[in-house]
């Protein structure tokens, strides 16, 4: 059985790892798909290239195995950081301790991808690593909000992409 977290920092920390590895996953897929720079320079990122627009136009090139294995790795860490997160979680609320985001989404009834894009927007605001790789995952180094791009990069692709207009229209919980 999962521990609680003994606090709500702690809980933030492993919030803030899962992000980190969203962010991971969309640059291994995009670099993949040969619509973001592969990382050659200091000035990889800061541009976008005849190469990356021609991908984009194209709809991307077609993956690797090896980079088809390791979105799925990573796809499969991500799944199993979540799953102990809820677990955690649970095991607080189990116990009587339920930590404030714990509390905040369930009063507010936050789906899992409500969830998520409320920790990719923490995640920008708190942390310079996280606004870096932002920054290099959507080729703007001026960039220093999320917006809902970047949630739908990281948050709404794939199955998920159905949800987002509900979720982060005007009238949804979000709001």
């Amino acid at each position: 059985m999962a521990s609680p977290y003994a606090t709500a920092r702690e809980h933030l920390e492993e919030e803030l790892a899962l992000v980190g590895k969203l962010f991971e996953r969309q640059i291994h897929q995009h670099w993949e798909l040969g619509i973001l720079p592969r990382i050659q320079d200091e000035f990889s990122g800061t541009f976008v290239s005849g190469d990356e627009v021609s991908a984009i136009l194209g709809g991307g090139k077609g993956p690797s195995e090896k980079g088809e294995r390791a979105i799925a790795d990573l796809d499969r860490d991500i799944a199993r950081r979540a799953g102990e997160i809820e677990a955690r979680l649970a095991a607080g609320r189990d116990a009587g301790a339920a930590l404030p985001f714990d509390r905040m989404q369930r009063v507010l009834g936050l789906s899992p991808s409500e969830r998520r894009s409320t920790w990719v927007l923490i995640a920008v605001e708190l942390s310079s690593r996280m606004r870096a790789l932002m920054r290099y995952l959507v080729n703007e180094s001026s960039r220093i909000y999320a917006d809902v791009g970047l949630l739908e990069l990281l948050v709404y692709f794939g199955a998920a992409r159905e949800r987002m207009v509900g979720e982060l229209a005007a009238d949804g919980r979000l709001l």
